[in-house]
C-alpha cells in the first residue's frame, strides 16, 4: 500500500542498514536516488542519524507517485525502495 500526502508536504523518508546479524551498522558509501513523477531522477544526499539509520526529508512538491532508493556500498551492500503519492486532492 502506497502513503499519500497532501502536495507541499515534506515527509522523512529512511533506511536502516544492518550486517548479517541484524546489528545497525553503516555502508561505507549510501546513495539515495529520488525520482519525482516527472520522471528526471536526481541523486540527493541523505543524513545519517544514528548508525546504520539514514533518512532525508522530502518535500513533495508535485502530485503524482515519488519513487525512492536508498543503496549502500563497501563492507556492508544493501540497497531499498519506496513509493509515497503526492495528490492535490487531500486536505492540507
Amino acid at each position: 500500500m502506497i502513503s499519500s500526502f497532501p502536495v507541499g508536504t515534506g515527509i522523512r523518508i529512511r533506511a536502516e542498514f544492518r550486517n548479517e546479524d541484524g546489528i545497525l551498522q553503516d555502508p561505507d558509501n549510501v546513495t539515495l536516488r529520488i525520482t519525482p513523477p516527472s520522471g528526471a531522477p536526481r541523486d540527493v544526499a541523505a543524513q545519517s542519524t544514528v548508525v546504520g539509520v539514514w533518512s532525508y526529508v522530502l518535500l513533495l512538491d508535485a502530485p503524482g507517485d515519488w519513487r525512492y532508493t536508498f543503496t549502500g556500498t563497501g563492507e556492508l551492500s544493501a540497497s531499498g525502495n519506496g513509493v509515497v503519492a503526492a495528490s492535490e486532492d487531500l486536505a492540507a
